[in-house]
């Protein structure tokens, strides 16, 4: 169930060529775009990685160059996706808004001497060469004034060449959020009105505001005919299945389709404040909480084991012979698996009994009805769905206890909900989410990334490398073997990880260590993110 190891660095060899900026191919407008409130949040003001691994195409072979086939694609989707090639600034009382410049996004080419075949199951998060073939480029890593993406090809070169010898390499692609000049003030109506609500007179022209680099594109060719695409995205600008949105409609760009065919759509004014904002819900997700009991030492991404977990429908069927008979048929797997996950992690950290721990859902506002998010929508919809539980309540109490907090945290996010999570962000001054005691879940196994296929067919894996300290991600994944399940990367303290393991052992009723679903003896890696 646990994690495999990361193959060794000496053997991922990387050779780049220079960043370069990858504008839209065709004329676009240079306008201001407002983010939404739930868009420029604290807490989502960071750069957020994914990796894409594709198989050799023999079809492919010594005809098309991966590289220049996705570079152009980008090119082309960056017409409809016209605001990722320019540049975020922030405004009076931290407002975000996009200046639609044109830039253009960071890309990055790369060649490694390595074949997708050598790397085996390593590719699955914690993905130990994700530096390699996601690199840093100077001053693209704010959110504020940086491009917005950055985009590095690494293909899997074609002949085993020693590193310096003979090989090239392409720049990382990067999207990125264009910065409000002296000459681009041009609002809307209502554009001028939000930002005028939010920082209580208009933006001067020529007022100038700190900025943050946005994602960026790199693609490694790897020796065996394949290649890897890896995004660093602006979390500022969009969301998973945002960015997976962009990455399809490039995909089918390349194809010869003459136009994508979901038209993205803006509207992040969907998403903004009620005037005046109103709380009408509890929002414990952003609380001001004192640490007190040692919750930042479990933060520090220095002192971290990093793993993943493995769970097929046989660990599920498992867990579930825990529940109680009434909640069986109607838990869902992510409502099992998140319970399970909590509970586990909060008795590894050894908490005080009396001290209150809090489990974050973040739960997506498409498809909820009166919001009229639409088809096409491509900023960030998620909101926090927050719970509380006295850590002796959670360790000690059946598993049935802790998945009736996770159904009520998705029961609860209704239109209303969503309305007074974005109110609560405004008033607040757009606040991070607590951290003390928090776990915070992201489901990904519904984004797809799987489905972008730029000609080579679908990535043997696409989603993130790996956990943050208090964020897990659950990826879904088919083994080698065949046998489909979620991967899901854990971060905790090295002493804490063993405890979790071994409570994990005691829910899936079975041994996690050893030879895991993976085919691989499964190790602890210590986290670079």
């Amino acid at each position: 169930m646990a994690s495999p190891p990361p193959p060794s660095l000496g053997l991922l060899a990387v050779n780049r060529h220079k960043p370069e900026l990858i504008s839209p191919s065709g004329a676009t407008p240079h306008e201001l775009k407002l983010l939404s409130d739930v868009d420029d949040q604290e807490g989502l003001r960071f750069q957020c990685p994914f990796l894409l691994f594709y198989p050799n195409k023999p079809s492919m072979k010594g005809r098309e160059d991966p590289a220049r086939v996705v570079k152009e694609a980008l090119a082309e989707a960056l017409v409809y996706y016209y605001p990722l090639a320019g540049r975020i600034q922030e405004g009076p009382n931290r407002k975000l808004a996009v200046d639609c410049t044109g830039e253009g996004i960071l890309f990055v080419e790369a060649d490694a001497d390595v074949g997708l075949e050598e790397l085996g199951n390593s590719v699955l998060p914690p993905c130990g060469f994700a530096d390699e073939v996601l690199c840093d480029v100077a001053g693209s890593g704010g959110i504020v004034g940086c491009p917005l993406l950055l985009v590095q090809e690494q293909p899997f070169a074609l002949h085993l060449q020693p590193p310096n010898e003979g090989s090239t390499s392409r720049s990382i692609l990067t999207c990125q959020l264009i910065v409000i000049g002296p000459k681009q003030w041009s609002a809307t109506p209502r554009l001028r009105q939000i930002w005028a609500r939010a920082s209580g007179a208009q933006p001067r022209p020529g007022q100038t505001s700190p900025t943050w680099r946005n994602p960026s594109p790199e693609v490694t060719r790897l020796k065996c005919g394949g290649f890897i695409l890896g995004i660093r995205l602006n979390h500022a600008i969009s969301d998973s299945l945002g960015v997976k949105q962009f990455l399809e409609a490039a995909a089918e760009l390349a194809g010869g389709v003459p136009v994508p065919s979901r038209p993205p759509v803006w509207q992040r004014e969907i998403l903004c404040a009620r005037d005046p904002p109103k709380v009408t819900c509890r929002h414990p997700e952003f609380e001001d909480v004192v640490d007190a009991g040692g919750a930042a030492a479990t933060l520090d991404p220095n002192n971290m084991v990093h793993r993943s977990f493995f769970f097929s429908p046989r660990e599920v069927a498992s867990i579930k012979k825990l529940l109680p008979h009434h909640l069986v048929s109607k838990s869902s797997t992510y409502e099992l698996l998140t319970a399970c996950l909590w509970k586990c992690r909060m008795i590894a950290l050894e908490i005080e009994p009396e001290d209150v721990v809090r489990l974050s859902c973040m739960i997506s506002a498409r498809g909820k009805r009166g919001l009229g998010v639409p088809c096409g929508y491509y900023g960030n919809t998620t909101v926090f769905a927050t719970v509380l539980s006295k850590a002796g309540h959670l360790c000690n109490r059946p598993l049935g206890y802790a998945v009736e907090l996770v159904k009520k945290a998705k029961e609860m996010v209704s239109e209303e909900y969503v309305r007074s999570s974005t109110d609560v962000l405004v008033i607040k001054g757009r606040p991070k989410y607590t951290t003390v005691w928090n776990y915070v879940v992201a489901d990904m196994t519904k984004v797809r990334f799987e489905e972008v296929d730029f000609g080579w067919g679908k990535p043997v894996y696409g989603g993130v490398p790996g956990a943050f300290p208090l964020i897990s991600y659950y990826v879904k994944y088919k083994t080698r073997k065949g046998e489909e399940g979620i991967v899901v990367p854990i971060m905790l303290p090295e002493r804490a990880m063993q405890r979790f393991q071994q409570e994990l052992e005691k829910m899936a009723d079975e041994e996690i260590g050893g030879d895991d679903h993976y085919g691989v003896d499964s190790i602890s890696v210590r986290s670079k993110l």
